[in-house]
């Protein structure tokens, strides 16, 4: 997994010049099989889904880590298994931030953080994640607004801003789309939205 290098197309006569990270992904499946119930076969988990998440491989990294939960309920592993599903829809949604799905989820992830291990520190970890990911999106709503301001369509724009403001209220961008739809209120009126406050 930290990039042992391999024989070239794994003839042993050729040098060792290149990882073989896919080789890695097997060999944690074998030891997680292999000792179901012991905690190595939890590491070989956690390790596996890290490695997933660094190819960006995100779903497939969430699936293992749903997997460790299942496998090692209340367990440490299981709470590390939160925090890095947390952390995987952060990445998701750098790379896709109008993926609401992502936010959905991970609103449930921090639920169900909160009904396994409601005394654990580590809950405010994952609130902090989700918190991120809703100020992705909203920026992304934003940003939207924005280009539609530029684009000449005010209706378009107000209505991205009113949905910013509407998703995620206390964000930090939320005063500039209040600020935006004050100055579009004209389009607002057309629109029978209620004015931010």
């Amino acid at each position: 997994a930290d990039g042992a290098f391999c024989h070239l197309f794994g003839v042993e006569s050729l040098p060792r010049l290149q990882t073989d990270r896919k080789l890695a992904l097997e060999i944690f499946d074998e030891v997680a099989s292999a000792l179901p119930n012991h905690d190595i076969a939890a590491s070989a988990l956690l390790r596996k889904a890290q490695l997933l998440k660094y190819q960006e491989d995100f779903s497939g990294a969430i699936d293992v880590y749903q997997t460790t939960i299942r496998r090692f309920p209340g367990s440490s592993f299981a709470l590390t298994a939160y925090q890095e599903i947390a952390l995987c829809y952060v990445d998701e949604m750098r790379r896709q931030p109008h993926n609401v799905d992502a936010m959905t989820l991970a609103d449930i992830n921090l639920k169900q953080i909160m009904k396994d291990f409601p005394q654990a520190k580590e809950i405010a970890d994952v609130e902090a994640q989700v918190t991120a990911i809703k100020e992705l999106y909203v920026n992304a709503l934003y940003e939207t607004a924005q280009l539609f301001e530029r684009m000449s369509q005010p209706k378009a724009a107000v209505l991205y801003y009113h949905l910013a403001i509407t998703t995620f209220p206390s964000s930090s961008i939320a005063p500039q789309c209040r600020d935006r739809m004050k100055k579009l209120s004209a389009y607002t009126k057309i629109l029978h939205l209620d004015q931010p406050k």
